[in-house]
Formats: structure tokens, C-alpha cells, sequence
């Protein structure tokens, strides 16, 4: 039985994948084709999700550690974006995280030890989210959706790994906190690397 959770979240990315793409400036073409390509992959995960398709578990794994990847890249461009020219590392680095695609078959299978990855990366993805915020923070003039974007992400991190340790949290929780940061990051996220806002007076949110 599909969760109305579950139905929120694919309402939710298609929106966010505007919001993102009309907000994103186009001299960022890396940055913006990553992220759009991060929220299409999420948006066919949980379209497999609700098949009952051959091999749907294999492709639901594989486009998770694939999303994973797609998020470290895209932090890395951030953070090389934002970086003075002098101190920026070579370009080809940001796309380094490709690599855990091709080593992630000798972990495959063990799931103690395929989750302790995904904690990992996820984890810090929300940390970078986080650091990247705060760095930033006087380019939001509607602080607050920032804010709310890092405190909803983290959130929905803990309720999907640790709910079972220490809450008694259900899917739709961390569904629900998922989508309202997907609408958050795809407004947040580009006015952090907003060409025109880098530098300048404060973008509007």
C-alpha cells in the first residue's frame, strides 16, 4: 500500500526541480544540471519503488549510492565555487566521488557495512549543507527558509537511520520532513552559488 507520505514526496520533487532550475543562475551549468539530475534520480527511485518491477531493489541501491555520489559532487563544486580563485583545487577533483561507484561492488551484499557508507556520505552531506549555511548565511534575506532547510534534512536523516534506536517514528515522518526540504534546498541552495549574489547585496529569497 503506497504511503501518502510517499505520494507527497513525488508531488513535491517535480516542484522542486523547477524551483531549482529558475533559480539556479546559468552560468552555473555544472551545478545546475547535477542538482536537476539529483532530483529526477530521486524522483525515479520512488517511481521503482512502486513497481513491481524485475531487479527493483538492485535499481532502487544503485540509484541511491548513484544520488549519494551526485550530492558529494555537487558540495564539491560548491565549495570550489566559493573558495577564493587562488585556492580553488583543479576542477576534475569535484568529480573524485565517481569513484566510490566502481569500489562499491566489493561492499555490496553486506548490509551492516553498505549502511555504515550511506550514514557516512549522507551524514555528510547534511554537515557540508550545514557548514556552507552558516559561511553564507548573510546572503538569505528570508533567513529563516535556511534554517529551516538544514534543521528539516537533519531531521529526516535521524528519523531514517536512528528511529529505530530512539524513536518511534514512522515512514511518513521522515517522508514528510524529506519533502519540505527539497522545496527548502531547491530555494536555499542556488542562492548560495548565485553568480550575481556571490559577491553582492543579499539575494531575496
Amino acid at each position: 500500500m503506497t504511503d501518502w507520505s510517499q505520494v507527497l514526496l513525488l508531488l513535491v520533487l517535480p516542484i522542486s526541480l523547477y524551483l531549482y532550475i529558475t533559480r539556479m543562475g546559468k552560468d552555473r551549468r555544472d551545478a545546475l544540471f547535477t542538482g536537476a539530475i539529483v532530483l529526477i534520480l530521486m524522483f525515479f527511485r520512488e517511481i521503482v519503488s512502486l513497481t513491481d518491477v524485475t531487479g527493483r531493489e538492485l535499481l532502487k541501491e544503485y540509484s541511491a549510492i548513484l544520488l549519494l555520489v551526485l550530492l558529494l559532487i555537487l558540495i564539491l563544486m560548491s565549495i570550489r565555487r566559493l573558495r577564493p580563485e587562488i585556492s580553488r583545487y583543479p576542477y576534475p577533483f569535484v568529480y573524485v566521488p565517481f569513484i566510490i561507484l566502481l569500489f562499491y561492488p566489493l561492499v555490496q551484499g553486506t548490509e551492516a557495512l553498505t549502511n555504515i557508507i550511506f550514514i557516512i556520505i549522507e551524514g555528510g552531506s547534511v554537515l557540508s549543507l550545514l557548514f556552507l549555511t552558516i559561511a553564507h548565511f548573510s546572503l538569505f534575506e528570508k533567513k529563516w527558509v535556511a534554517v529551516l532547510n538544514v534543521v528539516v534534512l537533519f531531521l529526516a536523516y535521524i528519523f531514517f537511520w536512528f528511529e529505530p534506536q530512539f524513536f518511534a517514528a514512522e515512514q511518513w515522518m521522515w517522508q514528510s520532513l524529506l519533502s519540505i526540504g527539497m522545496i527548502t534546498s531547491s530555494i536555499a541552495f542556488p542562492v548560495i552559488l548565485s553568480e550575481t549574489n556571490l559577491y553582492k547585496e543579499p539575494a531575496q529569497l
